[in-house]
């Protein structure tokens, strides 16, 4: 009997284990599967990490010339900028300028405004914005 048993078990737990596999297996795919161990909560994660936005340091304001002044100009200077991750501006634009000396001042001013770049996915990179200075004032600030 031994001999029969010993040849005849391997095929019968076989069948035991692959009844019970074919069970999970089906509840699987019916979606009635409950696992042994407890599911962990699930939060939004963001492979990146966090983000910031460009940030303006130092804004220095823009020098109102004096021919502009004694001709009562005012308006506003908007200028296409790109802000490189190093900390300063590249390449300046002009959308729209006035006369008399503003729209140089309004360049010389961004060229001296210092930032921190944008951070997106654990890199700094250059940042195309338009920024407007209006005068009198000189005021700069970053079109949204």
């Amino acid at each position: 009997m031994p001999c029969v048993l010993q040849r005849v078990l391997p095929f019968v737990l076989a069948f035991l284990a692959g009844v019970v596999l074919a069970n999970k297996l089906e509840s699987l795919i019916s979606g009635d599967f409950k696992p042994d161990i407890p599911m962990i909560e699930t939060r939004d994660f963001d492979p990146c990490g966090p983000s910031s936005d460009l940030t303006l340091i130092v804004n220095p304001t823009a020098q109102y010339p004096l021919a502009a002044r004694n001709r009562g100009i005012t308006g506003v200077v908007r200028l296409f900028v790109y802000f490189e991750a190093n900390g300063r501006v590249s390449d300046v634009y002009v959308i729209r300028g006035l006369p008399y000396g503003l729209t140089s001042e309004a360049i010389k001013a961004l060229r001296r405004t210092r930032f921190r770049p944008a951070i997106t996915c654990f890199t700094f990179g250059t940042e195309p914005r338009e920024v407007e200075y209006e005068f009198p004032s000189g005021k700069g600030t970053l079109v949204e």
